[in-house]
């Protein structure tokens, strides 16, 4: 997996820890460091016309953004897979997982199966559903029952894994970060690209922190964007591939895990269209 994302706050995933309080989420956007080069368009640009045998390409964030919106909302759902590593204090641990992912119009709902592991070692499953602003995890420790977060108490052997799966239910959809601050983004990138035969066009998409936190009115998210910027982070970026009809067909994203490590991962996305129902655990509650 290879092309990144680093921290900052998320709107629609963050979630109470434990009440213990040992399960904390780390509010992560997916994105990395990256320099800017390129101008925006107008917002309502279309996507400009491509050479022979190139996609048409959008040059304005705010468009591009709404277009992926949209395509979401109308295809309603897609199924997700996960691949990557974790890079920890126990070493480097591979990260697979497959699911699936529903929009309705603003809401987002997933569902999947998170397997973690050392490389040639059997992994460690967590099971995890989120939707109607509530998650829910399945963990060994919990003998096959589903644990509500922030509600139950998660057994101290399964809470990294725990976290580590509410985290990643956070990059479902994969631009909603960087939606929040369109307004303080720029494609810096637009470039075609092929993934697993299909044809796309690889979107680098910088937000300027600076203008996204003058522009932020929860103030506890920001307080953290101010803090990310007065340590020297001033500037992110978030990349995905997008095919010629502006669904997602990957994503990358990169996390610094406080206490847990790197994350480096590529979610993928396919069979849009495909009726998704995601719907709380049986007897959760």
């Amino acid at each position: 997996m290879r092309e990144g994302v680093s921290e900052v706050p998320r709107r629609s995933w963050r979630s109470r820890g434990p009440r213990s309080g040992a399960l904390r989420l780390a509010l992560a956007l997916g994105l990395v460091l990256a320099p800017v080069a390129g101008c925006a368009a107008t917002p309502d640009t279309p996507p400009q016309a491509a050479a022979p045998n190139a996609l048409p390409k959008y040059y304005d964030s705010g468009a591009l953004l709404a277009a992926v919106a949209a395509r979401q909302r109308s295809d309603g759902g897609a199924l997700t897979t996960l691949d990557g590593t974790l890079d920890g204090p126990s070493g480097r641990q591979a990260v697979t997982g497959d699911g699936a992912v529903r929009f309705d119009g603003a809401a987002v709902s997933v569902r999947f199966d998170q397997r973690v592991g050392p490389e040639g070692a059997t992994p460690r499953t967590t099971g995890l559903v989120r939707t109607g602003g509530r998650t829910w995890v399945r963990v060994p420790g919990a003998a096959g029952r589903w644990l509500e977060v922030g509600v139950a108490e998660i057994p101290p052997a399964d809470r990294a894994d725990a976290t580590l799966a509410t985290n990643l239910a956070g990059t479902a959809d994969p631009l909603s970060g960087v939606s929040r601050y369109a307004d303080a983004s720029l494609v810096s990138d637009a470039v075609d690209e092929d993934v697993d035969g299909v044809r796309t066009v690889r979107y680098t998409i910088v937000v300027d922190l600076v203008r996204a936190s003058a522009a932020e009115t929860d103030p506890a998210m920001r307080t953290q964007l101010t803090n990310q910027v007065s340590g020297g982070l001033t500037r992110i970026s978030a990349t995905v591939w997008v095919d010629a009809d502006q669904r997602p067909v990957r994503a990358r994203v990169r996390q610094e895990l406080p206490g847990a490590g790197t994350l480096d991962l590529l979610a993928g996305y396919r069979s849009w269209g495909t009726p998704v129902s995601v719907d709380p655990p049986p007897a959760a509650g």
